[in-house]
């Protein structure tokens, strides 16, 4: 659920979905990068309010993890973490462009 509709937004499910691939990483980089790969087919051609709602699913999947991650690259802690980090500055930026596109609809 995405908080603004009664019903499930699947593009914001599968955003949330394709970040958690970074777990995959781990184990098998191909087999997540397959995946990935198959995923962002699915939203390549969807309307402008999906893509949205599916790079939101996205960045909200690292949400939870920003403020380690800014603290762990500040005291640099872990250098593995300002990927992440970086992860989310993209994402931020992503979904910032889609909102402006949005609203400029409106």
């Amino acid at each position: 659920m995405d908080y603004f509709t009664e019903t499930e937004n699947y593009f914001w499910e599968l955003g949330y979905f394709y970040s958690s691939f970074r777990w995959f990483k781990k184990i098998s980089v191909s087999l997540a990068c397959k995946a990935e790969i198959i995923l962002l087919f699915f939203i390549e051609d969807s309307a402008l309010e999906s893509e949205f709602m599916f790079w939101l699913g996205a960045l909200s999947s690292y949400c939870g993890y920003r403020d380690n991650i800014v603290e762990c690259v500040i005291k640099g802690k872990d250098i593995r973490q300002k990927k992440a980090y970086q992860t989310i500055q993209f994402l931020d930026e992503k979904v910032s462009f889609l909102a402006e596109k949005l609203l400029l609809r409106i």
